[in-house]
């Protein structure tokens, strides 16, 4: 408010000048106020300490809140951390079970189909080859390693294979005959022989052979004997006796000798192992061995090797053999 102070007058002047616009309080330059003005003032004091004390209050309240809601959101962080692991890991552990079952199945499937393809290689070379076949010689090498003796494996599956079809496993009734020189032998008619050699069997050998000639000649296929009796003979270096050592064994030589790179020859040997065969020349009772093809340690040539086998208590299937 303008007090009417002219830059020229006196200091007197300007003191009654400022006293009668402020009606005379001023007391040494401050102002005097009335009870009412100081109440006033008072009050406009306390209404600001308490709009001060209001907006402390409401920055208080506002930072509680931000740290309220700043930690519910590193709780609810923590929580979808946690339950994110627990998801991966339960994941994880699914996925590496299933895998390791999976893997578990999928090598007893791999060992259920090996034992049978091994069941099945022992059980075709026991009929084709016999017990001196290379399957059945490592399958025996490995059952030796457990108390088996090499020789059993075919007898073993064939009486497997009988009981699996309920058919009693036949046995021989009686040892071998003693007569003459040991054995009831007799000589090798009917079928060609070789010049050199004791060509006698056992007559229940005999038959046998002569039945294998007369069909091999109708499927337009000559052989002859180059082997039969040889006393004492041993099955290569184990010592145990030969068939051949018994008047049970023959050594057949398909003629004209072929070569076994020409498959006209080959079905000629397939077609004699399958006679043999067919004739009882399979495990337990007997072999029939492709000597062609798989030669054991012992053969001086290619020839197909039929024999009855050894039965318990020392007997022969031989005589017994319908």
């Amino acid at each position: 408010m303008a007090v009417g102070y002219k830059s020229d007058s006196s200091a007197s002047q300007f003191q009654d000048e400022l006293a009668a616009a402020t009606g005379g309080r001023i007391v040494e330059g401050f102002p005097q106020y009335t009870p009412e003005e100081e109440a006033l003032i008072a009050q406009e004091i306390d209404e600001e300490q308490n709009k001060k004390r209001r907006d402390a209050r409401k920055e208080l309240v506002k930072n509680a809140v931000k740290q309220k809601i700043k930690q519910e959101a590193e709780k609810k962080a923590k929580d979808v951390l946690v339950k994110t692991a627990v998801r991966t890991g339960l994941r994880s552990a699914v996925v590496y079970f299933s895998g390791t079952i999976g893997t578990f199945l999928a090598i007893a499937a791999a060992l259920i189909v090996a034992v049978f393809l091994i069941i099945f290689a022992l059980k075709y070379t026991c009929e084709t080859e016999g017990w001196k076949g290379t399957v059945v010689r490592g399958a025996g090498t490995v059952a030796s390693w457990f108390g088996y003796e090499e020789y059993n494996v075919c007898e073993r599956l064939a009486i497997i294979q009988d009981a699996a079809n309920n058919t009693p496993t036949q046995l021989p009734a009686v040892p071998p005959p003693t007569t003459g020189d040991g054995l009831d032998l007799v000589a090798i008619t009917g079928v060609p022989t070789g010049t050199s050699g004791d060509f006698r069997l056992r007559s229940c050998m005999l038959r046998r052979v002569q039945i294998i000639y007369n069909n091999a000649q109708a499927l337009g296929i000559d052989f002859i004997i180059t082997s039969a009796y040889r006393p004492g003979a041993t099955v290569g270096s184990s010592g145990r006796l030969s068939a051949h050592g018994k008047g049970e064994a023959v050594d057949i030589v398909i003629v004209p000798r072929g070569q076994l790179n020409d498959p006209a020859f080959q079905a000629k040997i397939r077609k004699l192992v399958q006679l043999s065969t067919n004739e009882g020349f399979v495990p337990p009772r007997g072999d029939t061995l492709d000597e062609y093809n798989n030669p054991t340690e012992a053969a001086t040539g290619g020839h197909v090797h039929i024999e009855f086998n050894t039965a318990p208590n020392n007997g022969s299937y031989c005589g017994v053999v319908s």
